[in-house]
């Protein structure tokens, strides 16, 4: 499953805005539609990461290869699981935003959904736009690149 793409979406007075269908689809199951997905505001951009269930509760393994009660496992934890809600969609394929996630990403009448591979994050549309601009500046003047990883069988 992943998410990509840049959608962006009118978010209605009640703070309900609809998930784009082709992320409603990568986070469809064997058994149907999805029925949840986890919310917290980003620690990073002025933004809502969004998680699939799944995916989230995997971070938890993560965090347990940490010592317990560490500065970094506690720090972590409270950072990702403390502000983090599930929120469930509605027959129509929305979500409410929760108003203070909403306001701290200055997120008003309408919602840009962006894909980050594995997550995705909710901005506010001008927002998402200049970080995306800014990100991919930033990434031509230090030249960066992306290693290939290739499938074990696949000959080098």
């Amino acid at each position: 499953m992943l998410f990509f793409g840049t959608y962006v979406n009118k978010v209605d007075r009640k703070g309900r805005v609809s998930v784009p269908a082709a992320f409603r689809g990568a986070l469809q199951h064997p058994a149907g539609a999805p029925e949840a997905i986890i919310l917290r505001p980003s620690h990073k951009e002025p933004a809502i990461d969004v998680f699939p269930v799944d995916y989230f509760e995997s971070l938890s393994v993560s965090l347990a290869d940490l010592d317990l009660f560490s500065d970094e496992q506690d720090e972590l934890s409270l950072t990702l699981f403390a502000s983090a809600l599930q929120v469930h969609f509605d027959g129509e394929g929305r979500v409410l935003l929760p108003r203070e996630m909403a306001e701290a990403a200055g997120i008003t009448t309408h919602a840009a959904f962006v894909g980050r591979g594995h997550i995705f994050q909710i901005w506010e549309p001008a927002a998402a736009e200049a970080s995306k601009r800014e990100a991919i500046e930033r990434a031509r003047r230090r030249g960066v690149t992306l290693p290939r990883r290739r499938p074990a069988e696949e000959p080098k």
